[in-house]
């Protein structure tokens, strides 16, 4: 339920095709719903590839959708490369996001346990 509300409201406000952040965001549920079975979530290596793994998803639907409606000549050396920066920014840039969130989640639970 939260991957297609999150795709719908990020389809809401973005200029990009109609389905393109719900698609994604359903596959990349999927896939990262397959892998835990594999691979142990607290592995090190899961969440950058993970990362790097949803940012090729949504850049595979966008250029794919471009494809469509264009034909092959509108995707450019300069968006596959935009899209591998994207990717290498992502795999750096997501997990060191998601554990300085997590860091800021704990503080804030024992903070609040503590005024109760």
């Amino acid at each position: 339920m939260v991957p297609l509300l999150l795709g719908w409201s990020m389809d809401s406000i973005s200029g990009a095709p109609v389905g393109l952040y719900t698609a994604s965001y359903l596959w990349i549920y999927l896939v990262v719903l397959i892998l835990k079975r594999f691979v142990h979530p607290g592995n090190l290596i899961f969440l950058p590839l993970i990362s790097a793994f949803s940012i090729m998803i949504e850049n595979g639907f966008l250029f794919f959708s471009f494809f469509v409606k264009y034909g092959l000549l509108v995707i450019t050396v300069s968006d596959l490369m935009l899209a591998g920066r994207q990717m290498l920014c992502g795999f750096f840039v997501i997990p060191v996001s998601v554990m300085l969130i997590d860091i800021l989640h704990t503080k804030c639970d024992r903070l609040d346990s503590r005024t109760l």
